[in-house]
This record gives C-alpha cells, sequence and structure tokens, in this order.
C-alpha cells in the first residue's frame, strides 16, 4: 500500500495490485510528479498516476490512486 507521497519515492519498485497482477512503478519525475506503471504488455501504452486522483479511498485497508489507462495483466 503506498500513497502518492511514497509512490514518488519508488522509483524501480515491483508491486501488485489488489487483483494480484503485478507491476512496476517508473518515476519520471518527482518534481512534477510523473509516475509511470508499468505492466506486463509491452505493444500497449503503459497508464501513468493522474495527478487529480490521487490517494482514493484512504479510508480501508488500501489506497487508489486514479491511472490514464488500463493496467494489463498480461503480454496480449
Amino acid at each position: 500500500m503506498l500513497d502518492s507521497r511514497q509512490a514518488l519515492r519508488s522509483d524501480g519498485a515491483r508491486l501488485t495490485s489488489a487483483q494480484g497482477a503485478t507491476f512496476r512503478v517508473d518515476v519520471l519525475s518527482r518534481w512534477v510528479p510523473l509516475v509511470r506503471l508499468v505492466d506486463r504488455d509491452r505493444n500497449d501504452v503503459d497508464p501513468f498516476l493522474v495527478r487529480s486522483r490521487l490517494d482514493i479511498n484512504k479510508g480501508n485497508a488500501q489506497i487508489a490512486h486514479g491511472i490514464s489507462a488500463v493496467l494489463r495483466p498480461l503480454d496480449l
């Protein structure tokens, strides 16, 4: 579980989504902030965190973040 502040310091981290898929955090800029999530589908665009949709549902056991595209658990 990473909040947006921790995500900006997690370049290269490998994480597991709520559904069990794994992906890698790629911090392109800590100042903007610009964070890409590298999934397993190498033929499609990787999603980015959406700055206006960070740290959603902070009250439960997980923190959600809005992303710009779909995370793909397999190379389709």
